[in-house]
């Protein structure tokens, strides 16, 4: 079997920070003022795609790869400010033993986020959790999650060679592109949102801690069958009194 993970609030519990560091970086690269809710209402909810609907929305053009560095670069570097020196207590409970005891069984796992490659190397890290034998695939190759979750899939063989692929992840998102590509979910619920529940989802999890329940997920898992509510569109951002600058130019 095959076992792809997202990560922000699946595996590790940086959801949070990573969305405020998110509009932090956005707001000190490009002089604007960024909310979460127009975030989570783009197409595309990673940190690629986010970026490029914004800014193609307050610039009047196309973005390219050089338009997006200066956030990259200050979201990565906020990372390494904010998060702690390597601690287990930014894991879900059980993250890093669920994935050593799935590849001890024989499961091929992977991790397919809407982040950064970087930042997502970097959380892991500061989290204690070794990525020898798994594969990361991110935002900097796939702007969309269903792009990511399938370059993941191809890189590990796919059905062809597990038979059986299974998405865990823990946001509305998650559920729309697992839905997508008709793939068998698990929800990670670690915070008691009860997110998951509302969209119909039934096989949620609140961590890892109890790996044979999560075994027997792994088998009770289907596709979700319940259509995601249409997001509103974004609210117009709200600018500087000075206005937006141009993205910076400077190199990597």
């Amino acid at each position: 079997m095959l076992v792809l993970f997202d990560l922000d609030g699946t595996l590790l519990k940086t959801d949070g920070i990573d969305w405020r560091l998110y509009l932090q970086a956005f707001a000190h690269a490009y002089d604007m003022e960024v909310r979460i809710e127009e975030c989570r209402a783009c197409r595309r909810i990673t940190d690629r795609g986010v970026a490029e609907e914004l800014l193609e929305q307050r610039l009047g053009r196309p973005v390219v790869a050089e338009d997006l560095r200066p956030l990259h670069e200050r979201f990565v570097a906020l990372l390494h400010e904010a998060l702690p020196a390597p601690s287990e207590t930014l894991q879900v409970p059980g993250a890093a033993a669920i994935l050593d005891r799935l590849r001890g069984d024989g499961h091929t796992v992977a991790i397919a986020t809407g982040g950064w490659e970087a930042s997502a190397r970097l959380k892991l890290a500061r989290a204690g959790i070794a990525l020898e034998g798994i594969a990361l695939t991110a935002c900097d190759e796939c702007p969309d999650r269903e792009s990511i979750m399938t370059r993941a899939m191809e890189r590990a063989g796919g059905v062809a060679r597990h038979g059986r692929v299974v998405y865990v992840g823990d946001a509305a998102w998650d559920v729309a592109a697992t839905r997508a590509l008709a793939l068998p979910f698990i929800g990670v619920d670690y915070a008691g949102t009860r997110t998951l529940e509302r969209l119909g989802i039934e096989t949620v999890l609140r961590d890892f801690s109890d790996a044979a329940a999560f075994l027997r997920a792994l088998d009770a898992a289907r596709p979700p069958t319940t259509p995601i509510p249409s997001r509103r569109p974004a609210a117009g951002a709200r600018r500087r009194a000075s206005g937006p600058r141009p993205p910076s130019r400077r190199g990597s």
